[in-house]
């Protein structure tokens, strides 16, 4: 399998639409799964992170459900 990871800093508040990057990141760099982690700020300015994850569908063995359940993580296992 081949396996992308990445960890973006927003510098800033909470940003829409990162699912849809992480999907294209999986398609663009040809990977079985990717794990993008996006550190953000709240209105504090406290820092938080947000693990997105996505498998294609030659990563048939990997369940994201079970890997990010560690960090009370959520989803459906083919996400």
């Amino acid at each position: 399998l081949k396996f992308g990871q990445l960890l973006f800093n927003t510098g800033c508040g909470f940003v829409t639409g990162m699912s849809s990057v992480v999907e294209e990141l999986l398609q663009l760099l040809a990977c079985d799964v990717v794990l993008v982690g996006v550190l953000h700020q709240n209105a504090k300015s406290q820092s938080f992170l947000s693990l997105i994850g996505r498998c294609s569908a030659r990563a048939r063995g990997v369940d994201l459900n079970a890997v990010l359940s560690r960090w009370n993580g959520a989803g459906h296992p083919a996400a």
